[in-house]
């Protein structure tokens, strides 16, 4: 049975709550509390908080009962006693909600790097035939540059002729490749040549010559850039 309760007791009661962080009042829960579990509790600094919450809940658990079934006489302090009930109630309360708001949230960060992984695996490659116009463009842009900028002669119109109709070839022989694969015959070349230089009578023969002076301009290292492949393993073939 505990002894009569003095003011200085109280002050120690409120120094040791403070110093442990536990709700409720320490004289009276510290009766059903053993040696061990009482010293654990006030070295607060080795002992984890839940762990001291624990054994504080079971001690308050034990005083209830001794409460209800008169096995001990203790004081009577119900409104004390649901009060610190409910303190440790909340506190549980509250870990539960911590513990599941950073689930949530660790969800939450692992749904959105899934949805970033899909959305990249989404994303289209370039379109060749896109690719193919974008380079005959630049390179028919450079054309026209360099001829009007050094070659300021009579024939100047011809030789411009004469390069579009090459890098028009060359157009075509990229087409045929992307169709039929690296090795595209002159024929395929020929019938992807016809409607880009609108001659219906462009055949093999005429594409197979094409081909082998772009061949040559190609290894020459030709100045206007205009018969280099869109990539290295769509090298034009003699």
């Amino acid at each position: 049975m505990l002894d009569n309760h003095t003011e200085a007791d109280d002050e120690s009661d409120f120094a040791r709550n403070r110093s442990t962080g536990l709700p409720g009042d320490f004289r009276a829960v510290a009766h059903f509390l053993s040696e061990q579990e009482l010293e654990d509790i006030l070295s607060s600094s080795s002992t984890p908080m839940e762990s001291r919450m624990r054994a504080w809940g079971e001690a308050l658990a034990r005083m209830a009962e001794c409460q209800e079934s008169q096995h001990h006489q203790v004081d009577d302090r119900s409104p004390a006693l649901v009060g610190t009930l409910q303190a440790i109630q909340a506190w549980h309360e509250k870990q539960a909600r911590q513990k599941a708001q950073a689930e949530a949230f660790a969800a939450f960060i692992k749904a959105e790097k899934q949805r970033k992984r899909r959305a990249a695996k989404k994303v289209l490659p370039p379109d060749p035939l896109e690719a193919i116009e974008k380079e005959f463009r630049e390179r028919l842009d450079s054309l026209n540059r360099v001829v009007f900028s050094k070659l300021r002669h009579k024939r100047l119109e011809q030789i411009r002729g004469r390069e579009l109709h090459y890098a028009l070839i060359w157009k075509a022989q990229q087409l045929a490749r992307l169709k039929y694969g690296a090795k595209a015959s002159a024929d395929r070349v020929a019938e992807e040549a016809k409607p880009l230089l609108g001659d219906p009578t462009f055949n093999r023969h005429k594409a197979r010559t094409a081909l082998q002076v772009i061949g040559r301009l190609e290894d020459a290292g030709h100045p206007w850039r205009c018969f280099k492949a869109v990539s290295a393993s769509s090298a034009p073939t003699a």
